[in-house]
């Protein structure tokens, strides 16, 4: 007899979310452009549309990606701890929901100690690096990342994404690769989760 998984409706809705938001990045992609440049007294830097575009929706997908693991994270285990029914539970609640949820590493530090949740972290944690490139280094690696550059650089070309004079470069296929990533994961939390025993 086969089982079969339906995605809850939290889960779907990220799924969809990724897949639109890809589907819009393309359809920009492909409008016309305007080639006139706004008139600036200075020199203008190097800039390529296409780059920041698809940064842009890189960031949106793991954004998405991070909005579901925080959310699904913490209505289990608000469903368990119940901070309403109690002033002391509520305040210890907000302390422990905040701490969990600071980072991708509290994140998934959270899912495996309260609920031995594993889904296999890494190729997230490789576009997590190629992210923090993006929004903290505005497409380049930060000073942090140069300072433990060959754990940064290994990540970011294991996510199979080019860098160039320490900028990164996207193409295409980087942004397939990411929702299938981000989809995959939203996909086995959600998995997980629902196989988890209820607990008393």
């Amino acid at each position: 007899m086969t089982t079969f998984f339906v995605l809850e409706v939290r889960a779907e809705s990220a799924c969809r979310l990724l897949n639109l938001t890809v589907g819009l990045h393309r359809a920009g992609v492909s409008a016309p452009r305007s080639s006139t440049r706004p008139v600036s007294r200075l020199a203008s830097p190097a800039f390529d549309g296409l780059q920041v575009q698809r940064q842009g929706t890189l960031l949106r997908m793991l954004s998405i990606t991070e909005h579901f693991c925080v959310d699904r994270l913490l209505d289990l285990a608000e469903q368990e701890v119940q901070p309403s029914n109690s002033r002391v539970r509520s305040q210890m609640w907000d302390r422990a929901s905040a701490g969990a949820i600071g980072t991708w590493q509290g994140i998934q530090d959270s899912y495996k100690q309260w609920y031995s949740i594993n889904p296999g972290w890494t190729r997230l944690n490789q576009l997590v690096e190629v992210r923090n490139a993006i929004a903290h280094g505005l497409g380049s690696l930060t000073r942090l990342q140069t300072t433990k550059r060959q754990s940064a650089v290994t990540k970011i070309t294991d996510a199979g994404v080019r860098l160039e004079d320490d900028r990164i470069v996207l193409e295409e296929a980087n942004l397939d690769h990411a929702r299938r990533v981000c989809v995959d994961l939203i996909t086995d939390i959600d998995a997980l989760v629902q196989g988890l025993a209820p607990r008393v």
